[in-house]
């Protein structure tokens, strides 16, 4: 998919998923090829310290302070058009999807789907919602992104589980199976006492969360 050819790589990420942001950037600078990121400030801050040296091998292009995040795509969707060749979104999700159905660069894009139920196997409903504003977000989220799914090359999923559900839901396009971080050859640190640490990331909550499987491994 990564080729000669397709020499000027473009990376958008506006959410907050820096590590695969990373990962892709690595992956292609290892292969010699040009590296452009469209990044807010917050994100590129997170990402130094994890390219280190490398963070001069890339070309940055940052959003403004003051700057929405529909007139940024709107602003770098023209350095797109004109300097890249092969375009990958980090994440499409909650209530920026809008703004990428609204986006339209015209090179070859491909997306990273990272909530896979959300891309596929969603359904318009009418009811079980707590509020207005989810019944809204669910059923306009599902009728945009089976719009935005036609548009892109290929999309990239994490998990060969993530590769099997899309497939199941009639996903024919191609897949790219990438892990979401790089293993960069650091020593497992080992615990000084007995004591075990949890770090659980997200929250537990009754809706969206595996937290049975959470609260079963204290059992």
């Amino acid at each position: 998919m990564i080729t000669k050819r397709n020499n000027k790589i473009g990376i958008i990420e506006i959410y907050g998923h820096h590590v695969f942001v990373h990962t892709l950037g690595t992956i292609a600078l290892n292969s010699g090829l040009d590296v452009t990121i469209f990044v807010t400030q917050a994100i590129y801050d997170e990402l130094k310290p994890l390219f280190g040296k490398h963070l001069e091998e890339i070309i940055w292009v940052i959003k403004g302070e003051h700057e929405s995040d529909w007139r940024f795509l709107k602003r770098i969707q023209t350095i797109i058009n004109s300097e890249i060749d092969l375009l990958f979104i980090n994440t499409i999700q909650g209530k920026r999807i809008i703004y990428f159905y609204l986006f339209r660069p015209r090179i070859k894009t491909i997306a990273a789907a990272g909530r896979i139920s959300e891309w596929f196997g969603n359904r318009y409903r009418l009811k079980g919602f707590t509020s207005l504003r989810r019944f809204m977000h669910h059923n306009y989220t599902h009728f945009l992104i089976q719009k935005i799914i036609n548009r892109y090359e290929a999309i990239i999923v994490h998990t060969s589980k993530a590769h099997n559900y899309a497939l199941t839901n009639g996903y024919t396009k191609k897949m790219i199976l990438l892990p979401f971080s790089l293993y960069k050859g650091e020593t497992l640190i080992r615990a000084n006492d007995s004591r075990v640490k949890f770090l659980v990331t997200g929250s537990i909550n009754t809706r969206s969360r595996d937290h049975l499987g959470l609260l079963a491994a204290f059992e």
